[in-house]
Order: structure tokens, then C-alpha cells, then sequence
């Protein structure tokens, strides 16, 4: 397990491990990162690992972007419902 402050951080931990997680929980938004970009890398290049998010995003094209590249969870936190 390690921890990572940033999507750099990240693939460089991916690419330099010599066991792979088989679960990444990110908190978007990370500096330095295309946020939805991460996890469709880490969708494509490491397709066993699943991914979890939790997110602010308030964005409805983002998180369906995010839904779209294979989340297995997305938590949204923080959102108050439209009345």
C-alpha cells in the first residue's frame, strides 16, 4: 500500500512496483492531473486494478466522463440535492 499526492506520483509508483494494488482510491480532484485522464491510464494500462473515487465534482459532463472510463464506485460527497 503507499500513498500518493499527485497523478505523477502515481504512475510513476504503477510503473516502478514490483506488486500492483488491486484496488486505487482516488480523492478528485489531485494536483497536478487531468482527472478524468488518470483513471482511464489506469483503466487501460492496468486493467486488473479497480478504481474508486470520491469526488466534489459538481460538473454533470465530468462525472459522466468519469462513469464512463470504468469506475467501479463513484462517491460524490459534499452535493446538495437541486430543488
Amino acid at each position: 500500500m503507499y500513498t500518493c499526492s499527485n497523478q505523477k506520483e502515481l504512475v510513476n509508483k504503477l510503473k516502478f512496483s514490483s506488486t500492483l494494488p488491486h484496488l486505487v482510491l482516488i480523492d478528485f480532484p489531485i494536483p497536478v492531473s487531468d482527472d478524468v485522464n488518470i483513471v482511464k491510464y489506469i483503466r487501460e494500462q492496468y486493467p486488473k486494478i479497480s478504481v474508486i473515487a470520491l469526488c466534489e465534482e459538481k460538473n454533470e459532463a465530468t462525472i459522466i466522463n468519469m462513469l464512463q472510463s470504468e469506475l467501479k464506485v463513484i462517491y460524490l460527497r459534499k452535493l446538495k440535492p437541486r430543488l
